[in-house]
């Protein structure tokens, strides 16, 4: 199941796409308000972002950026804006 991370710490565990099987890109886009950036984890998961987070002035998701993905730890940087969602392989549409 999909994971939605709110800036705000809430966290919605159970997340389903609106047909119960995998999000449309426009289900992410709407999700996160706008264009995406998946963050990859090894184990085939995606952290989608809202790419323009910094421009729409998005608050800072601190639990989502703690969750990143061990290859962004040297960019000290990276912080996570807005909301985020993790989705599965097998929760994506481009899988289909």
């Amino acid at each position: 199941m999909a994971t939605l991370i709110k800036p705000d710490g809430e966290i919605i565990p159970d997340y389903k796409a609106q047909n119960g099987k995998w999000f449309t890109l426009k289900e992410i886009q709407d999700v996160v308000g706008g264009v995406i950036t998946g963050i990859y984890y090894d184990d085939g998961r995606v952290m989608y972002v809202n790419d323009d987070g910094i421009t729409l002035g998005l608050p800072m998701n601190q639990l989502a950026t703690q969750l990143l993905p061990p290859a962004y730890a040297p960019f000290v940087f990276t912080v996570v804006l807005g909301n985020a969602i993790i989705v599965t392989p097998d929760e994506e549409e481009s899988q289909r």
